[in-house]
């Protein structure tokens, strides 16, 4: 459709003719239908509007279309069409930025607030002479878009201007004033804030702004806001001291001032905390006012996280904070005592010996609390606190008739033998051996001297519960030693599949951190007569392996096995150095699994091969896009000249957005590393 044809279809009263041809826009030069751009923008049809606006950005916006789009902006009769050429304008940005430079001294006072408007989004800093100047206009709508178009261009020539219509005594202007300065993140000099607290209007503006000055006189001048007769003035001093204490990594002289609050403004902050504001809970805190530790406990309680800022406030309290933690801890409901007792057991390691003290003390008599929750809180406390004393009472609760407060003792007691070994040892050793009739407590064992721990893991290994002999399989592998391997050895002939798996993946872990382990034959038993399932998890254990005979094996299972086993044997054949091993990976790119067809291109990635690219390439035509876009990311990743060939050609027949992009980004790899 040439220019002609589109200017009578943009006359058509069909609003679907219309909007065809206002798509058509793009593809003709932009000099030959400006005429008909600026109709399609001030069209009555909201979407051909639309479409324009659309079709306008993908056209060049040279001189000529932009002395049209300025012109549209300017006049003042058809509302639909400067709003859309000012959206247009916009787009453009900063190349848009001459055009409307040169048009504003001769535009009159409306047409230069819409043009100063365009240049909001131009960030260039050449338009700031023209928005400076606009600054002195009596038109307040004009000095306000001016002011929002210096706080998008910024730079520090934009300061002083800004700061003299700050001070002009016009509320409004003021008001807008501060918010440029806070768009362009620059900090309003302490005495213009402190002349407008006297304005009403502009006061709570004034206050936020304080906020965020670094000024160390700004903080009285909030706390005194605090203590303000109106609410809505409070509740803004209250954001904005809680900005300063953001800002101010020290909170020392926040404490200070906020202690000598008076009664009066510490129930309004009370009041504001009770409507759920964790805002005025953290200056409570900094106030040493209990009230904000509660509000806070209850928060954390009924939503499972902690507020940071209300840590933090909580930290600046210092060692009398944990006391009234750990009084709440001990009294207070039991949703707050489990919250209470850990954040005491998180400043731990900071807080004097005596406080130390009394924070194990508070988790020993945790240890008889009705709820469930509480003690499981004070086991984790005394595992990372606890005394040597304490094994003996982690010891005790393995037996709890709750099995999560049981597997809490078990960790517990876990982490405790980190820094008191012989005591935890101790304490097991008094335990009888039905003690450890539960996944989690069988673990424990290997915590025992290594005779001992090797008996009663094995002995675990041919409990009743299929978990435990998990378990015992899982505990043995950390033993590492020869009669521990043996043990799980047998355990490959255990009737239950996930102890057998448990066992060949304990071989696997054996052999890879190089310690004791039996020869493959066990697993290479099981590769070939178990279940898939354990089948895949000896696959995956004899990848550790350097036995000659592993390769052949797995590249048999992975030609002949279930889907599940091949997967596997080919992710351990990728570790393994066999000639037959490079063959299989590429016979396998034709395998039905997509999983496995991209383990095979990994495994292709891996080999150094003089024919890797064509190999890699075989994958850019299969029918999954995800081993499509791996294989192009492969392809990308090679320092050779030979991928770019069969990137390129499969880019013309690509549908897939995503393989694509992945196609483009390899090939832009390629290029620049030639």
């Amino acid at each position: 459709m040439g220019a002609a044809d589109l200017a009578a279809a943009l006359g058509d009263p069909d609003v679907e003719v219309r909007l065809s041809a206002v798509k058509q826009l793009s593809n003709e030069p932009a000099a030959t239908v400006v005429e008909s751009l600026i109709r399609g923008l001030g069209d009555t049809d909201w979407r051909v509007r639309e479409e324009a606006v659309r079709a306008g950005g993908r056209m060049a916006e040279g001189s000529d279309v932009l002395a049209a789009l300025v012109k549209a902006v300017s006049q003042g009769e058809n509302v639909g069409l400067r709003n859309a050429a000012l959206e247009l304008l916009r787009s453009f940005g900063q190349r848009a930025v001459p055009a409307l430079v040169e048009a504003l001294p001769g535009a009159d006072s409306s047409a230069r607030r819409f043009l100063v408007e365009a240049l909001a989004s131009g960030g260039d800093a050449g338009a700031q002479v023209e928005l400076i100047a606009a600054l002195a206009s009596p038109d307040p709508n004009l000095v306000v878009a001016a002011m929002d178009a210096l706080a998008g261009v910024g730079g520090d020539a934009a300061r002083a201007p800004l700061l003299a219509v700050l001070l002009r005594g016009d509320s409004y202007l003021s008001h807008c004033a501060l918010q440029a300065f806070e768009r362009m993140q620059v900090e309003v000099p302490f005495e213009a804030l402190a002349g407008l607290l006297s304005d009403k209007v502009v006061r709570r503006a004034a206050l936020e702004a304080l906020g965020r000055s670094r000024d160390p006189r700004a903080l009285g001048v909030l706390v005194d806001a605090v203590q303000d007769a109106a609410p809505r003035v409070v509740a803004t001093a209250v954001r904005a001291l809680t900005e300063w204490f953001d800002l101010h990594e020290e909170a020392g002289a926040l404490v200070g001032a906020l202690g000598g609050l008076g009664p009066e403004a510490l129930t309004r902050l009370r009041e504001q905390a009770e409507t759920g504001d964790p805002t005025a809970a953290a200056l409570l805190l900094l106030a040493r006012d209990q009230a904000g530790l509660d509000t806070g406990l209850r928060e954390c309680a009924e939503r499972g996280n902690v507020n940071e800022r209300w840590l933090r406030a909580l930290n600046a309290w210092g060692e009398p904070g944990i006391a009234a933690l750990l009084e709440r801890a001990r009294r207070g409901p039991h949703r707050i005592q489990a919250v209470a007792l850990e954040l005491a057991c998180h400043r731990a390691q900071e807080l004097s010996a005596g406080v130390q003290d009394e924070v194990r003390a508070t988790l020993r008599g945790a240890l008889a609390a009705v709820d469930d929750d509480v003690r499981q809180v004070a086991l984790d406390g005394l595992g990372r606190w606890g005394a040597a004393s304490d094994a003996a009472l982690l010891a005790e609760r393995c037996r709890d008739q709750t099995p999560e407060v049981a597997a809490a003792a078990a960790a517990a007691l876990l982490t405790l033998a980190q820094r008191h070994p012989v005591a935890v040892r101790d304490a097991l050793g008094h335990l009888a051996p039905d003690a450890f009739d539960q996944p989690t407590w069988t673990r424990l064992l290997v915590l025992l001297d290594g005779d001992t721990a090797l008996s009663r893991l094995q002995q675990a290994s041919t409990h009743h519960d299929v978990n435990v002999r998990a378990a015992a399989v899982e505990a043995l592998a950390l033993l590492g030693t020869p009669s521990a391997a043996e043990v799980i050895a047998l355990s490959l002939a255990d009737e239950s599949e996930q102890v057998q798996e448990a066992a060949a993946r304990a071989l696997g872990d054996l052999a890879q951190s190089a310690r004791h382990v039996l020869g493959v034959e066990p697993l290479l038993l099981a590769l070939e007569h178990a279940a898939p399932g354990v089948q895949a998890a000896a696959a995956r254990a004899l990848g550790q392996f350097a036995d000659p005979r592993v390769p052949a094996a797995l590249c048999e299972r992975a030609r002949h096995g279930e889907p599940i086993v091949q997967l596997a044997a080919i992710e351990a054949l990728r570790g393994l150095e066999s000639p037959e091993v490079g063959e299989l990976m590429v016979e396998a790119l034709g395998h039905a699994d997509v999983e496995v067809v991209k383990q095979a291109l990994q495994g292709i990635a891996e080999r150094p091969h003089p024919r890797m690219a064509s190999r890699l390439a075989l994958a850019l035509g299969h029918p999954s896009w995800a081993v499509r876009k791996l294989a192009a990311r492969l392809l990308g990743e090679l320092d050779a000249a030979s991928a770019v060939a069969p990137l390129e050609a499969r880019l013309g027949q690509e549908a897939d957005p995503g393989v694509r992009t992945a196609i483009e980004d390899a090939l832009t790899r390629l290029e620049g590393g030639r």
